[in-house]
Parts: C-alpha cells; structure tokens; sequence
C-alpha cells in the first residue's frame, strides 16, 4: 500500500496526523502535505461536464455573451487557455481547479454552471 493510502486509511480509523507522522517516521506536518498532494490528484482527476440549456447552449457561452465579453478576456481573467474555453463552451469535460476559476470570474456557484457529479477518466 503506498504511503498516502496508508494515511488516509489511518485517518480514517481517527488517528492524529502527530500520531501517523510519529509512527511513519515523519513530521506531522509532512503528512498534512501528503494529505493535501492526495487532494489535489483526485480532484484534478475528477471532471465536471458544462450545463446546457434546452437548446444545447452552456450557461457558460450564455453568461459570457450576456456580458459582452470575448474567449479572450475571459482567458486572461482565468488563465485558462482560449482553446480549453472554447473546448468548455462546447461541452467537454473539465477540471474542478478549471470549474471553481469559472465559479470565481461569474460570480456564481458551481451547480449553476456544472453538473456536479464527476466523470472519472
């Protein structure tokens, strides 16, 4: 089993980080990172799909026309690529790190322009 899995399954069982860290032979504050490295691979693992509506439009197409502005602006607010936003507009899969940008620059949650539940690779 590797080293994470191994933390987390300790954690789960309602051990301490100190404790896990002590018995691993490691700083608690390295199993705090461990822990936040796992994080963030499953969740960039993890897609969500753009809402559309009726008409096979993503809210996302939708809000930025109503708005007025261009893919490019959009891109240089996010630092996402205007090909990936393109991509999005279209209804490809992306990742929550990319969704929560989106979430962020609108102004609105996340359930109002994803589907929440995660398509696996």
């Amino acid at each position: 089993m590797n080293r994470a899995r191994e933390i987390a399954r300790k954690i789960s069982t309602g051990e301490s980080m100190a404790a896990i860290g002590r018995e691993m032979g490691i700083s608690r504050q390295r199993v705090e990172q461990i822990i936040h490295q796992e994080e963030n691979r499953i969740t960039n693992l993890a897609l969500l799909r753009p809402l559309t509506n009726e008409y096979g439009i993503t809210i996302l197409k939708l809000i930025r026309m109503k708005q007025g502005i261009t893919l490019k602006d959009v891109a240089s607010e996010t630092e996402i690529s205007v090909t990936t936003l393109s991509n999005l507009e279209h209804g490809r899969y992306c990742k929550i790190k990319n969704a929560r940008k989106f979430s962020e620059f609108y102004e609105l949650p996340l359930n109002e322009l994803f589907s929440l539940e995660a398509e696996g690779r």
